[in-house]
């Protein structure tokens, strides 16, 4: 008796978690053509792609990026956002965002609930910790020690 309450108990569970489970999968990615390598996380600049798959046909869906936490140049700040209608397979890859110079740190991008995370790297000066003027100060003094220790030799 208590087996079969068990087993019913975790049926029950099961069948509630893929009711309310939102529907498909995000994937930043390199490029849309060719060789997709997924969780493309870290960027220099360019188009971010995004990969979706899985998701319900013919229904509209908000996305929005944002700049993550106190990691990002955009603090919080929704950098892009837009709808996309998903067409026949519930799949699609498509250039959702050209990352501007300014950018740097951590962006998430929200897709109809679904979330993924990506990285901009190569921007030395900008050092969203601690703001800007500390990264000049630290530019300008490793410059300094630099040439301090050529004069020496």
């Amino acid at each position: 008796m208590l087996r079969s309450s068990l087993v019913s108990l975790f049926l029950i569970i099961l069948l509630a978690n893929l009711v309310l489970a939102i529907p498909g999968n995000i994937q930043t990615v390199n490029t849309c053509a060719g060789i997709i390598r997924p969780e493309s996380e870290f960027y220099n600049r360019g188009t971010v792609f995004i990969n979706i798959s899985n998701f319900e046909i013919a229904k509209i869906y908000i996305w929005n990026i944002t700049g993550f936490g106190n990691t990002s140049c955009d603090t919080n700040n929704v950098v892009a956002n837009g709808t996309y209608n998903i067409g026949g397979s519930g799949n699609s890859c498509w250039g959702i965002y050209i990352i501007p110079d300014s950018a740097c740190g951590n962006y998430q991008i929200n897709f109809g609930g679904k979330k993924a995370v990506y990285h901009i790297i190569g921007n030395p000066f900008i050092v969203p910790e601690y703001g800007l003027a500390v990264g000049i100060f630290i530019v300008f003094a490793s410059l300094m020690v630099l040439f301090m220790v050529r004069r020496v030799k």
